[in-house]
């Protein structure tokens, strides 16, 4: 397995654009996708000093990675590193069962870890970039507001601007 199947590259400057935006509550705005995962992590770049963060969209947590740019390219040969942030063993695994990604789609939690979930193959789909960013971004800053042990019962998701909903077809 390479590189190519463990990323999705963004090369619509509209998707790049607004793919944070249900984010900005945690991240910032002066945060920017540098590279997103297949398993629908993403490393963001601060615009202010270069520097290099994780976006780990199932937990909630967003950590420094790498100072520059090239110092995070230079992790990006590190077996280890791979392992961890870009969870090569479970995309080898999702892969191996037939679910390979086509453009601008990552790995995604049919039901959210958040909500109770597993980490396995029986619960994760190929969902849309742009909509896997934009639903788990508004539901963890629902969540974010909640005690931890609170029972759900009820979400909110908005759909995303100026995009029609999947299931309709005009």
């Amino acid at each position: 397995m390479t590189i190519q199947h463990l990323v999705v590259p963004l090369s619509d400057p509209k998707v790049q654009s607004r793919l944070l935006d249900e984010w900005t509550w945690l991240i910032g705005a002066e945060k920017h996708p540098h590279l997103v995962t297949a398993g629908g992590d993403v490393f963001v770049k601060d615009v202010r000093d270069g520097s290099i963060h994780f976006l780990e969209v199932s937990y909630r947590d967003f950590s420094p990675v790498a100072d520059t740019a090239e110092s995070f390219e230079a992790l990006l040969s590190d077996p280890d590193f791979i392992s961890a942030y870009l969870r090569s063993e479970r995309v080898a695994m999702f892969r191996e069962r037939g679910l390979l990604l086509k453009k601008n789609q990552v790995y995604s939690w049919t039901v959210p870890l958040s909500l109770g979930g597993q980490a396995s193959v029986e619960n994760v789909d190929i969902t849309d970039v742009e909509v896997h960013f934009s639903i788990t971004g508004q539901l963890e800053c629902q969540l974010a507001e909640i005690p931890e042990g609170t029972p759900v019962t009820g979400i909110r998701i908005d759909r995303l601007p100026g995009k029609k909903p999947w299931w309709k077809f005009w």
